[in-house]
């Protein structure tokens, strides 16, 4: 349940937000865990995303963050309204918790820039290996939305 307010806490305050273009996106991710995610632009092809999600409210209480490098090249596909390129990247993620645990991620996806831009909705599958406390492999993936602040 807290999961949901805390969704639509940060659908209403993006949304509430006017948008001017900057190298910065404050949003919301889903699935691979719910929570925050920000996009810092370095330039046009080059980005650090972050995540953070927290549960209280569980027997598995957990804090939950990544940081990513990522690399965009445009031109792949062709859109009305914006642009859409294709995202690979490198970065480290951790689990604090019942489960704690650290690792790496490899993700790839695609982000929908819409308009000059601003907002952006991506999907992305991110290959993933913990290397503590046990090596273990496993696919993170995730969608949602940002808006430029």
């Amino acid at each position: 349940m807290k999961k949901i307010y805390l969704l639509w806490a940060s659908i209403l305050l993006c949304g509430s937000l006017h948008a001017q273009s900057s190298n910065l996106e404050l949003g919301v991710s889903l699935v691979g865990p719910t929570g925050i995610n920000a996009k810092v632009w370095i330039d046009r092809g080059q980005a650090i995303d972050l995540a953070f999600s927290l549960d209280a409210g569980s027997d598995f209480g957990f804090l939950y963050l990544h940081a990513d490098y990522l690399k965009h090249l445009y031109g792949k596909f062709q859109v009305d309204g914006g642009e859409m390129p294709f995202y690979f990247g490198v970065g480290g993620k951790g689990l604090f918790g019942t489960n704690t645990s650290a690792g790496i991620r490899l993700p790839i996806g695609v982000t929908y820039l819409y308009g000059k831009p601003i907002f952006d909705v991506f999907f992305e599958l991110a290959p993933s290996l913990d290397v503590y406390p046990n090596a273990r492999f496993y696919f993170q993936g995730a969608m949602g939305f940002r808006f430029f602040l």
